[in-house]
C-alpha cells in the first residue's frame, strides 16, 4: 500500500483530502490497524494523520473537529471517515471482517465502504 501511495503522489495526487486510509474491523483492532498503517507509511517517509490528534505522525489526541492535515495521509476507521470523500481510498482490513464474519456489526462495515 505504502508503494501505491507514493505512486499515487508521483502522479499528483496531494497527500491530505486525496488519499484516505480506513481501517476496518472489530473495536480495538481498528484502531491498533491505523497505528501500524502510520508506521509503515512513516517508515516510507510519508507522514500520516489520525482525526484528532495534535500533529502529524501521532495516536489520535484531543481534537475531535478535525479530520484532514495538509500535507499527511489521514488514517480512519470507517465510522469516523463516513461523510469524508477523497479521490483514492484504501481500505485495511478486509482480513479481520473476514475473521469476524459472524458479528453483524463488522460485516456491516464493508456496505459502508460501498459506493452508492
Amino acid at each position: 500500500m505504502t508503494l501505491n501511495i507514493a505512486r499515487d503522489v508521483h502522479e499528483g495526487l496531494h497527500l491530505s483530502r486525496h488519499i484516505l486510509v480506513v481501517t476496518v474491523g472489530a473495536g480495538a483492532s481498528a484502531n491498533t490497524m491505523m497505528l501500524k498503517v502510520g508506521e509503515g507509511l512513516k517508515a516510507a517517509g510519508i507522514d500520516f494523520y489520525i482525526p484528532s490528534a495534535d500533529a502529524k505522525n501521532l495516536p489520535a489526541g484531543k481534537n475531535p473537529n478535525r479530520f484532514w492535515l495538509d500535507g499527511s495521509v489521514t488514517i480512519t476507521t470507517i465510522h469516523r471517515a463516513k461523510g469524508n470523500e477523497a479521490d483514492v481510498v484504501y481500505v485495511v482490513g478486509l482480513d479481520e471482517v473476514a475473521r469476524a464474519e459472524g458479528d453483524i456489526q463488522v460485516r456491516n462495515q464493508l456496505t459502508s465502504c460501498s459506493p452508492p
